[in-house]
Parts: structure tokens; sequence; C-alpha cells
């Protein structure tokens, strides 16, 4: 038998719940929150495509703690997404140049 940990959603000030069809719903995506999101892909305390600047709010002081545990602290995943960003703009850039210089 596998465990599973909850998704962070269940501790977002935003989480709607399950909406008809089984379907997890939030502020963010009344519609279907991202299996990304759901599956603990995504660490949703940062943008992710389509959230219209949502992002996880902790419900509670225990919420915001167990987020903590699961992805680490905010800042880390901040700096790790910042240095996503340039690693991301260093090839695009690189890229851009070299077929520039054909």
């Amino acid at each position: 038998m596998t465990s599973r940990v909850p998704p962070m959603c269940y501790f977002c000030a935003h989480f709607r719940g399950l909406e008809p069809w089984n379907r997890w719903s939030c502020d963010a995506y009344p519609e279907q929150v991202p299996a990304e999101i759901t599956d603990e892909y995504a660490d949703h305390r940062l943008p992710f495509l389509g959230d219209n600047g949502i992002r996880f709010e902790a419900a509670s002081a225990d919420g915001a703690e167990y987020v903590a545990d699961l992805y680490g602290p905010v800042e880390l995943a901040e700096a790790a997404s910042r240095s996503d960003d340039l690693a991301s703009s260093t090839v695009r850039d690189g890229a851009t140049r070299a077929s520039r210089d054909r």
C-alpha cells in the first residue's frame, strides 16, 4: 500500500474543495487545479501558469508549517526559481545570438 501526503491545496485559504466530477477547485483555478500542483510537482507558493497571481496562502499557522516542511522555506524556493529563470534566459539569449551570427 502506498501512502501519500495531502497536497498543499488542503491548507490554502483559496481552496474550494472538490467540485462536481471530483475536480480540485480554488480561486486561482475555478475549473480544475492542475495536476502538477495537486500531485506535488509544483510549489504553488511560486507563480504557476494560469494562476492569475493567486498563489498558495496558508489558511492557518499549521498549514504554513506543513507546506514549509513539505517544500522548505519559501525563500529557498524563490531563490531556486530565480536561478532557473536566469539559466533559461542565458540559454535563450545564447540561442538568439547564435542564430543572428549565422
